[in-house]
């Protein structure tokens, strides 16, 4: 209730429909011989109230925010796009988690920040088995492409390129670990803009390969760690821009889900993408 009543749109759209009903009334007024002076008081206690009660509830559809949305982009292809838990226990697919360039796994200093998806993802379920997660990276990656960086002085030595994939099983579940940044001089992972459709590109490609019977459950890349200079709104707009352009033809029989943290709730708007993409994707 409280945030309601701080929501500046809430009243903006509360005011605008106060207003339009007031002048309605006194349209009413002017082009009828209605004598107030007959009607019962407390039947315009009620008109009032009733105008009043409209107005707030307007106020209040006008910011309401859906926490699911679904868009179609074939009819083999579904994506669904809501606010949750990415590991959440009872998502039973391909779940993708973002790493740098080097594969890291260290938690410690600032190579893999613990509120991270990989950071949630190491603590969660290889918290006392970082060597086995390790071992099992190392057996999936590709045997050429790495390119190794002697000079860097913590962390894993060899990097690979954007969109780079691999697949690890465990405890029943699917998993793939796609480069998604790049390390910066200072040691900050950093997702650009351009380089943005090339990871999204690649990790699909490779999703096409493996998912003609899983679900796909993914968070949105770019809007924590990768830092990059764009909001979440339009991080969200230019995942779904890349796919329609680029992607839309190819086939996910089970679906695919963007999995957005609750946290972000008040930065992404899916009402807005819904209402734009349910018409660009039919068009």
């Amino acid at each position: 209730m409280m945030s309601l009543i701080r929501n500046k749109d809430f009243w903006r759209n509360f005011i605008n429909a106060l207003a339009t009903a007031a002048s309605m009334a006194t349209l009413i007024t002017f082009l009828c011989d209605w004598k107030a002076k007959e009607v019962n008081p407390w039947i315009l206690v009620v008109i009032a109230v009733g105008i009043f009660g409209l107005s707030i509830l307007y106020g209040y559809l006008m910011i309401w925010r859906k926490d699911k949305i679904e868009l179609k982009f074939n009819p083999s292809f579904k994506m669904t796009i809501k606010y949750g838990n990415l590991f959440d226990p009872t998502h039973d697919g391909i779940i993708v988690i973002p790493v740098n360039q080097y594969f890291d796994t260290q938690l410690e200093g600032s190579l893999v920040s613990r509120d991270s998806v990989l950071g949630t993802f190491i603590t969660k379920i290889w918290q006392n088995r970082v060597d086995e997660l390790d071992q099992k990276i190392e057996s999936g990656l590709p045997k050429e492409g790495g390119v190794e960086n002697p000079s860097r002085s913590a962390g894993k030595k060899v990097k690979y390129d954007l969109g780079t994939c691999v697949k690890l099983l465990d405890g029943g579940k699917i998993y793939v670990l796609v480069v998604t940044t790049e390390k910066n001089e200072d040691n900050q992972t950093v997702l650009s803009k351009k380089d943005y459709p090339i990871v999204i590109g690649e990790l699909f490609n490779y999703l096409k390969t493996i998912s003609k019977t899983h679900i796909i459950y993914m968070p949105l890349f770019g809007a924590g760690r990768g830092r990059m200079t764009r909001s979440r709104q339009r991080i969200l707009s230019f995942l779904i821009d890349t796919l329609d352009f680029k992607y839309s033809d190819l086939s996910f029989p089970k679906g695919v889900n963007i999995i957005i943290k609750d946290g972000y709730k008040d930065d992404i708007n899916l009402n807005i993408i819904e209402n734009h993409f349910d018409k660009a994707l039919k068009d």
